[in-house]
């Protein structure tokens, strides 16, 4: 037993080792890096790499192609970079151990392939496309695509297939110290110094993050609703920022909506809360249809149509004369009211203004969420099925124009590892 436990530490500290030294191009925006041998022994450490108590395994996963199978060589630390000029697409670049393994697996995966000969050498590319997920390989290396997709990413990766990587940068060397010993099994960091971490413990996947923007600029004071009771509450989401400052990111968008983001400027304040409750609410629509009479004159008939509709709500801090330049309705009928604190859009009906304040809090930011009752018409996936039951992140100011995020997603089986849990109940 202690020769193995020796022999498994020379081999996880030799994947390291040589995890150390695996490059990201020098101009990559921003780095995802997963530690998978962490993630591995930390199953192991939980005794979780089984399958659970009463479950059997049927032929389905005996004949499961495991991870070490697939024919590409899975390093200790997986990079995935974005570049300068895609920031929302990112890359990854693996060698490929076993090229028969490798082909078998893709054949298996029943992904559509095709293969491609190179206009500039003799080499074969399989090439798999899809409007968030792109593969490109030849027999040494594989070069995947995953996110927003942009017109040149197939050149793109073409370009990364072939460099040989004299000119890329170590990927470590983007980690600060700190960052480091964050423990995360994954991490986000970007050239701006932001990072965010993420850690899969049993039960739950613990959050944190540093973020700075000059959009955000935080007030001297900060609020949120009072809470009263939870027991309604699908979603909760509040900031405490310079609200005309946010909007500048997002004027496009509400000018679709027919939101006169100029005028409204100057009517805004430094809090915005979002609410999202269970239940649905009644609104009434007038439908106008035309028909003959006798005469065969048309004639008008309004109809009323009930519609139910969510009960959701935004609170700001703004001049009331900011109703008067909103649409009443957005995607719904939104009634107005004006309280003590905040101005107030909801689908359903003004309540008492007494009941609803906001109250000093040491944070500027809130999210939380019940993701157990959360479930949104036309989508196959939602959090509950893989599992999760609730979420909170909060924040507090670093300074002004930073903040320090932290919080959880919290499952409802408390005795597995969460990442276990995604996977198992594929998710991914």
């Amino acid at each position: 037993m202690l020769l193995i436990s020796i022999s498994l530490l020379l081999v996880r500290w030799t994947r390291l080792n040589q995890a150390e030294n695996l490059r990201i191009p020098q101009n990559a925006q921003s780095l995802i890096q997963i530690e998978t041998d962490k993630l591995i022994f930390d199953f192991i450490k939980e005794e979780i790499i089984q399958f659970p108590k009463g479950k059997e395994k049927d032929s389905v996963d005996k004949e499961q192609t495991k991870p070490w199978q697939i024919g590409v060589s899975i390093p200790a630390k997986l990079n995935l970079f974005a570049l300068n000029d895609e920031p929302l697409q990112y890359y990854g670049k693996f060698k490929i151990s076993d090229f028969e393994d490798f082909e078998q697996w893709l054949q298996k995966s029943n992904l559509p392939l095709t293969q491609v000969a190179s206009e500039s050498d003799s080499t074969t590319y399989f090439t798999y496309d899809s409007k968030r997920f792109a593969l490109l390989s030849n027999k040494q290396q594989v070069v995947l695509a995953w996110g927003n997709l942009t017109e040149h990413y197939r050149v793109r990766m073409e370009e990364l297939l072939k460099d040989d990587e004299s000119t890329w940068d170590l990927a470590e060397t983007r980690l600060s110290a700190s960052l480091k010993a964050t423990n995360n099994h994954v991490r986000y960091v970007d050239r701006q110094g932001n990072w965010f971490g993420l850690r899969f413990g049993s039960g739950d996947i613990h959050m944190q993050g540093e973020i700075a923007s000059e959009s955000f600029l935080f007030p001297k004071q900060f609020v949120l609703l009072e809470d009263t009771d939870r027991t309604n509450e699908l979603a909760r989401l509040e900031v405490n920022a310079d609200l005309p400052r946010l909007l500048n990111h997002s004027e496009s968008y509400l000018e679709k909506l027919a939101i006169p983001v100029d005028s409204i400027k100057p009517y805004l304040g430094n809090y915005m809360g979002f609410e999202w409750k269970k239940g649905e609410v009644s609104q009434w629509e007038t439908i106008i249809n035309y028909e003959y009479d006798d005469n065969f004159e048309q004639i008008e008939k309004k109809e009323l149509h009930e519609l139910k509709v969510p009960n959701m709500a935004i609170r700001m801090k703004a001049s009331p004369h900011l109703l008067n330049l909103l649409p009443n309705k957005l995607f719904y009928q939104l009634n107005s009211a004006v309280y003590a604190d905040f101005v107030k859009l909801s689908t359903e009906k003004p309540t008492n203004a007494s009941v609803e304040k906001l109250v000093a809090s040491p944070y500027v930011f809130l999210l939380r969420a019940n993701l157990s009752n959360i479930h949104i018409a036309g989508m196959s996936w939602s959090p509950a099925k893989s599992g999760m039951e609730s979420i909170e992140l909060l924040g507090k100011p670093l300074s002004a124009t930073k903040i320090s995020l932290d919080g959880s997603v919290i499952f409802k089986n408390k005795n597995q590892n969460s990442f276990y849990q995604i996977l198992d109940n594929q998710s991914l």
